[in-house]
């Protein structure tokens, strides 16, 4: 495990993380201040990401896996997201669901609302089209049979079309595909997780199963749960949308991981998982 620990490494992903700003800046058209400010914010990561993955034998060995998903991972979602836009940035003012390219019943790009047929405009109220979203031709065509004077009904059937409605098109979308390529590979040769994952078939079920499956559902639901907060906050429905997803992949990751292990019965949270040296470990294969 010594050539892990190769400068090599810690530099290649520096260079992703600073990549991965880059192409949020770009997929995003980011204005020249928020851009100045992305790219700031992302070098002291990188400056982070260099020297926790130098450190990392004096840390837990989940870091290892943490430090490769964030950042070849968050590099592939971004970049399969930018294959779903169609190649084409959204506009600025875009909002979450609008910039999302995929994931909404048909519409593969920003401007599929746009397209819908003017027969279907006309059938829609104004009222019952819900503001800020127009993603969903499904839920736009429900909106016409309803009471337009109910809100809480309009609301209801929008939320719910964009967190179940979503969810597989998502799944099997490029920027679920392409992250998957980019982290899974890297972590299973560079990440002590994976080499302790070889040494117990239970520890390979929580770490590769329950742990990518879990990573992927947490990234789309906490990303459409939290993507459009953070887009306005930071005046970016990409940026937005980017930073809600890529906590949802990690947070979902290493939730997945434990829990995985606490119902294999491997207890984590009594493992030594603070040894410098990964080829001493007290797991024992099943």
């Amino acid at each position: 495990m010594k050539q892990l620990s190769t400068p090599a490494i810690a530099w290649t992903l520096t260079a992703a993380t600073l990549a991965q700003g880059v192409a949020v800046t770009l997929v995003g058209r980011l204005d020249l201040r928020l851009g100045i400010e992305v790219m700031v914010v992302t070098a002291a990561l990188a400056g982070l990401v260099h020297q926790a993955w130098t450190h990392r034998l004096q840390l837990n060995h989940r870091l290892d896996m943490f430090l490769v998903m964030g950042v070849f991972g968050g590099l592939g979602m971004i970049a399969g997201w930018w294959v779903d836009l169609g190649f084409e940035a959204p506009p600025r003012d875009a909002s979450f669901h609008e910039a999302m390219g995929h994931g909404c019943g048909g519409h593969g790009s920003p401007n599929g609302h746009a397209a819908m047929s003017g027969e279907q405009h006309h059938a829609t109220p104004a009222a019952a089209q819900p503001e800020g979203d127009s993603c969903c031709t499904s839920g736009s065509e429900q909106g016409a049979h309803a009471d337009p004077e109910d809100s809480s009904t309009m609301t209801t059937t929008s939320d719910s079309m964009h967190a179940g409605g979503t969810f597989w098109p998502m799944v099997f979308s490029w920027m679920t595909g392409l992250m998957l390529v980019g982290a899974i590979p890297p972590g299973i040769l560079l990440t002590r997780c994976a080499q302790l994952a070889r040494e117990s078939r239970r520890r390979w079920i929580s770490t590769h199963v329950i742990g990518n499956a879990l990573m992927v559902a947490a990234m789309i639901w906490i990303g459409h749960w939290i993507g459009p907060t953070l887009a306005k906050m930071t005046g970016s429905a990409v940026l937005g949308g980017h930073l809600g997803m890529l906590a949802g992949m990690l947070l979902g990751m290493e939730v997945g991981m434990f829990a995985g292990e606490a119902l294999l019965g491997l207890e984590p949270w009594k493992e030594l998982t603070w040894r410098a040296d990964p080829a001493k470990t007290d797991v024992q294969s099943p």
